[in-house]
């Protein structure tokens, strides 16, 4: 059966534990506790209060199938679907003030068979799903390992299947993955830089979502003006099935003015801009998202007048040089539904000294501290319609 309009098939059986018959019983038995083994996905406590209708009375051999029935209900209605419990018959059935065991066996996925038309490693979909997949299965928490699969750039298309293991409690499930084509190849054109280094910018963008196969991406930005030339490289790799994500990234930039008079003068500068972040999920749904990171940064610039470095800019020192070494932590949250999405950025930024950084006796220097917020909301209110409201505050000290 298909679940919901998500693509994954669920092959259950009419009850995936087998039912014990105790032997020998009496025709009743009153029972004065029920002990559960076997269960974490729910208490001790939570299934005392579901079956305390069948104790301090006497009951039936049939009543006691209820109570296991009523058990693996509890389990199936909560998407458990491979769970169930039984009572053993290897206990002893008193007619008066029984101590009865009722022992849970919890389902899980015995394998996970990935199978990827594309360049997609099939660990990165088995390592995700297995989170989803872990013992006690889950049908709900797996759904929504399988969306948010389906949400991934990476993947085009997902579908799974489960079906019947060697063990009734242990399911095998079989995903069919496509993997999305991730190169782009951009030509970008426009007037979006200063005057006074040729505003007309011109340059490529490429990127690669998946270069070497298992879900690690790169970008890479040339443009150039009149007077300036900019490159920017960024390379991120996963770090874990939980979405964790490291990146490389470095941007240098070389401008000169060309824009009269001061082209006369042959004012030049250099940049270069090195970052290591580390990005986190520690809440990820369909719907909702939140993630911590840090990233530390290392920036220089120098600049030149005549062909001679010289200071042109506050903070630097006699050679035009400035070093600013940071480190950035920073909180994202996103919410959306299938008419709005709201997103929040929180970031910290502090100065350090390291690395030979730029310290002066009075600011500017590299030793500085402030905190940005931003937010963003929007709505759809019809086809065409489409209100954004954003704000952006900054504290520093």
């Amino acid at each position: 059966m298909v679940v919901g309009t998500t693509p994954l098939a669920i092959a259950r059986e009419a009850s995936p534990i087998q039912t014990s018959t105790p032997a020998p019983i009496p025709d009743s038995i009153i029972v004065k506790e029920f002990i559960f083994q076997g269960n974490t996905a729910f208490s001790d406590a939570e299934l005392a209060k579901l079956t305390q209708d069948y104790t301090g009375r006497p009951l039936t051999f049939a009543e006691l199938l209820e109570v296991e029935s009523a058990v693996t209900k509890l389990y199936n209605d909560a998407g458990y679907i491979n769970s169930g419990a039984t009572i053993p018959a290897d206990q002893s059935f008193s007619p008066e003030e029984s101590i009865l065991t009722i022992q849970i066996v919890e389902g899980g996925v015995a394998d996970i068979d990935v199978r990827v038309r594309g360049r997609l490693n099939p660990n990165y979909v088995r390592s995700r799903l297995g989170i989803a997949a872990k013992q006690p299965l889950n049908q709900n928490r797996l759904l929504e390992a399988m969306q948010l699969l389906q949400m991934n750039p990476l993947i085009e298309n997902i579908s799974a299947q489960l079906s019947a293991g060697l063990r009734p409690e242990l399911s095998f499930m079989e995903v069919d993955v496509t993997s999305a084509d991730n190169f782009n190849f951009v030509v970008v054109t426009d007037n979006g830089r200063t005057p006074s280094v040729g505003s007309w910018r011109r340059g490529v963008e490429i990127h690669q979502g998946n270069l070497l196969g298992f879900g690690d991406g790169l970008n890479f930005t040339y443009t150039n003006t009149d007077g300036s030339n900019a490159f920017d490289l960024r390379y991120t790799i996963p770090l874990n099935a939980r979405n964790g994500t490291l990146s490389l990234a470095t941007r240098i930039n070389d401008t000169e003015l060309v824009e009269s008079p001061f082209d006369r003068i042959d004012i030049t500068g250099d940049s270069e801009y090195y970052e290591l972040s580390l990005r986190q999920p520690v809440i990820q749904t369909p719907t909702r998202e939140l993630a911590l990171g840090a990233i530390l940064t290392r920036q220089s610039s120098q600049t030149q007048l005549l062909g001679t470095d010289f200071q042109l800019s506050p903070g630097a020192n006699e050679d035009g040089e400035t070093r600013v070494s940071a480190i950035r932590f920073f909180q994202d949250w996103t919410q959306r539904t299938a008419a709005d999405v709201f997103s929040a950025h929180s970031q910290f930024n502090v100065g350090v000294g390291w690395f030979d950084a730029t310290v002066n006796s009075e600011p500017p220097d590299s030793r500085f501290f402030f905190w940005r917020g931003q937010a963003q909301y929007v709505r759809l209110l019809a086809p065409d319609t489409l209100p954004i409201l954003h704000s952006d505050t900054q504290l520093a000290t």
